[in-house]
């Protein structure tokens, strides 16, 4: 199944050691290829091996965080993808997992909320891409997990040693994808539900892969394996209301 799994990781070319750190940990703990993407840069400032490629998106403004992994899906050249941050540090066994969980019909497989994740590129013409209506950072995360609870998509969520030493790029505007995020989800207390107001901006990308992959049965959200935040999450609201 391997051969089925490229791993896309986006980087920022203000810090190549940290870049090139995580590339040579990648090609040192799994076999895949790995297409790094990032703004403005050149092949020769990164490792060098034949299981590394790069798009360098020429830009004069970085794209939204949902932008840069609707990319890393589109342009993956295999059926399943695992989408990197280049401060995760994952182990042989990471990579295992998210093969050994993905056969077995887990529509998700991830560690560290979105840090490090790997799903079938079917899974978008089901539930949609990342929603290009998110423009910042932050919140976008939560809206998946929504998309994935309330279409009863089982997941994975699991843990995955980290560089700790960059702070997130993603907190600056926070609060506008919160506003957005809030104009599509209400967080119903009262009747313990989750209220949907509309579909992503970008819904029409969900025909992008559709009849490309074989279709498939998922298994079951009550499946799931979540760490805490999340299980409470679901547990509060465990009841959905699509309001348009």
């Amino acid at each position: 199944m391997e051969d089925k799994f490229t791993i896309m990781l986006p980087v920022h070319r203000g810090n190549l050691p940290l870049a090139n750190k995580c590339i040579t940990h990648l090609l040192d703990n799994s076999n895949l290829n790995i297409v790094v993407i990032d703004d403005n840069g050149f092949d020769d400032n990164y490792v060098e091996s034949d299981r590394v490629s790069f798009i360098h998106n020429h830009t004069t403004e970085r794209k939204p965080l949902v932008k840069i992994w609707n990319q890393c899906i589109k342009e993956c050249p295999t059926e399943y993808v695992i989408i990197a941050s280049w401060r995760q540090r994952p182990t042989k066994e990471h990579f295992d997992l998210i093969f050994e969980k993905l056969d077995n019909g887990y529509g998700l497989v991830s560690f560290d909320g979105l840090h490090f994740f790997g799903f079938s590129k079917h899974l978008t013409s089901v539930i949609g891409f990342f929603d290009e209506g998110f423009t910042k950072g932050q919140y976008e995360d939560s809206d998946w997990w929504n998309r994935l609870k309330t279409n009863d998509i089982c997941i994975y969520v699991g843990d995955v040693p980290e560089e700790r030493i960059v702070n997130s790029m993603w907190l600056d505007g926070a609060h506008i994808n919160k506003q957005y995020y809030k104009s599509k989800w209400t967080e119903d207390n009262a009747n313990n539900r989750l209220v949907q107001h509309k579909n992503e901006v970008n819904m029409s990308d969900r025909g992008f892969f559709e009849s490309v992959y074989e279709d498939r049965e998922y298994r079951k959200w009550s499946e799931s394996t979540l760490p805490p935040n999340l299980n409470n999450y679901f547990t509060l609201y465990n009841k959905y209301l699509k309001n348009f």
